[in-house]
């Protein structure tokens, strides 16, 4: 049932994905209240594996699963760039956080790798941000490379 579920919310993702592109909203940025809108927002946590990364007043959730992220976007095109700067912002955390250990604990893997890699790791191999993570991120993609086969080579740092 949970997978019917699941299969069911990616159908509607993507035909609110794939119906957004294909139908341009006239004016969506003409006047100053349109623009007041799509002003930056904090990404913040709703509910389990939910988070909002829209704007002020255009919804976009992101919906985190073991099979991979689900994005619900309501934004205009103008929102892509904020999106794109919270997933940079995102690797500039992890990249030096992780410039300092091989995993996210010291020198052996947690769990907390195996779930923030399976995101990263399916971004990697998504074009767009894969070029993000390589051009801007080289201990992140070192991080997710090593993670394909983790082994502890020390103890979890304090």
């Amino acid at each position: 049932m949970k997978r019917i579920a699941m299969g069911a919310l990616a159908l509607v993702a993507c035909s609110i994905a794939l119906i957004g592109r294909s139908l341009p909203v006239p004016g969506a940025q003409a006047d100053a209240d349109a623009r007041a809108w799509n002003q930056p927002v904090k990404p913040f946590h709703i509910i389990g594996n939910i988070d909002y990364v829209g704007a002020k007043e255009i919804s976009s959730f992101l919906i985190v699963t073991p099979r991979g992220d689900i994005l619900l976007d309501g934004g205009y095109v103008q929102t892509a760039p904020q999106i794109e700067q919270s997933f940079c912002d995102t690797l500039a955390l992890l990249e030096t956080h992780l410039s300092s250990r091989a995993y996210l604990f010291g020198a052996r893997p947690a769990f907390a790798d195996f779930a923030v890699w399976g995101q990263i790791y399916n971004l990697w191999t998504d074009p767009t941000p894969g070029a993000l993570i390589e051009g801007r991120a080289p201990t992140v993609l070192a991080w997710v490379q090593r993670t394909l086969w983790p082994r502890a080579a020390g103890a979890f740092a304090m």
